[in-house]
């Protein structure tokens, strides 16, 4: 971003961004880039179209003969898009929507600062305050869901097992690796219900 157009009653002018740092790249994803890809080839045809009457100004968005796009004209036809199915938006509420959908997407609030290109992150924070809560809850599932969980596993008989006296052998327990006591656990059936062994038992008292 190099310029910025400014309007002066009506007529309009090019002028250099507010700050330095207003004139930079902006990162745009791969399916915006197609779409600017194929309205520079449009523009291209414009271009050849208008001949002699094309103006070379280098902006993106330009009318049929080159020229800057009056803001008026940008207002109308978002106007009569959002008419065709949009709730209530302003043009001006698109630059929000997309800093609260890139934050919901998990950004990092400096990244949105300087998309925005605000002299200071207190100044996003302030503004975005009503979706940091669901942004900090996202991370906090982000970050749990990097903790290792409880794995089952299924131990097999210990070395020697053999049937017990009824000619009955041990059955198998799941246990948990991160069991707070862990070990192998074996029991049977009995009389007396169940029988059990553990490769680690509690000490006699």
């Amino acid at each position: 971003m190099r310029w910025q157009l400014l309007q002066y009653g009506w007529e309009t002018g090019l002028d250099d961004p507010k700050t330095d740092a207003s004139a930079d790249t902006i990162a745009l994803d791969v399916a915006t880039a197609a779409v600017l890809t194929e309205h520079k080839q449009r523009q291209h045809a414009d271009r050849l179209a208008a001949g002699p009457a094309w103006h070379e100004t280098g902006l993106v968005f330009t009318t049929p003969t080159g020229e800057a796009v009056h803001p008026a004209a940008v207002t109308d036809q978002f106007t009569r898009l959002a008419a065709a199915g949009l709730p209530p938006v302003r043009l001006h509420d698109l630059r929000h929507g997309a800093a609260t959908r890139t934050l919901a997407a998990g950004a990092d609030l400096k990244i949105v600062s300087q998309l925005l290109r605000h002299s200071s992150i207190t100044i996003t924070a302030d503004t975005y305050t009503s979706v940091l809560p669901q942004v900090a809850r996202d991370a906090a599932e982000k970050a749990a869901a990097l903790v290792p969980r409880a794995r089952a596993r299924t131990l097999g008989p210990p070395s020697g097992a053999q049937a017990d006296h009824c000619g009955q052998s041990w059955s198998r327990e799941t246990i948990f690796e991160n069991d707070e006591r862990p070990g192998q656990h074996w029991c049977r059936p009995g009389p007396q219900g169940c029988a059990a062994r553990d490769s680690n038992p509690e000490p006699a008292d």
